[in-house]
């Protein structure tokens, strides 16, 4: 059985691709295994990226490589990786998905923020899936994550 978006059962990712896989699956709402225009706008505002309704309907046509007028994960990957390569450590980019995350603008990102977007978005993910994802980038180990640790996480190296 093929999972959604094109991957196949027991497929192993890299980390970059499970970054994608996971940034894709919060916006495929509905579980179709592809996201629509308006799911694709919101996930690469999420990502840090900041383009117009234009520039999305102009990249959807681009990457859309089955004319279905939706975005399925390799396709999503691509489209990802390609705007990445365009913008490497974009500040402007990292700040705004540093402020959609820090909802409360306390400088910084908490369990329960974190919590409140992926909801917005979605995606239920029980107080220990959460406090993994904090983990990953809290670097202090203080339990949230500051604009810096945030920084360092976003711009490091992908393998």
């Amino acid at each position: 059985m093929a999972e959604k978006g094109g991957l196949g059962t027991g497929m192993n990712m890299t980390e970059e691709e499970k970054y994608y896989w996971e940034a894709f699956n919060l916006f495929d709402k509905d579980g179709s295994g592809s996201i629509c225009k308006d799911e694709f706008g919101k996930a690469t505002r999420a990502l840090g990226f900041n383009p117009t309704d234009q520039q999305i309907a102009d990249l959807l046509k681009q990457y859309d490589t089955n004319n279905t007028d939706r975005l399925e994960f390799v396709e999503f990957k691509t489209l990802i990786k390609e705007l990445y390569k365009k913008n490497p450590n974009d500040k402007n980019a990292i700040r705004n998905a540093f402020k959609v995350l820090d909802r409360d603008q306390s400088g910084y990102i908490e369990a329960k923020e974190l919590k409140e977007v992926l909801q917005k978005c979605g995606q239920s993910l029980s107080d220990d899936e959460i406090s993994e994802m904090i983990a990953v980038a809290d670097s202090n180990k203080d339990g949230k994550i500051n604009y810096n640790e945030f920084t360092e996480y976003m711009c490091r190296p992908i393998k």
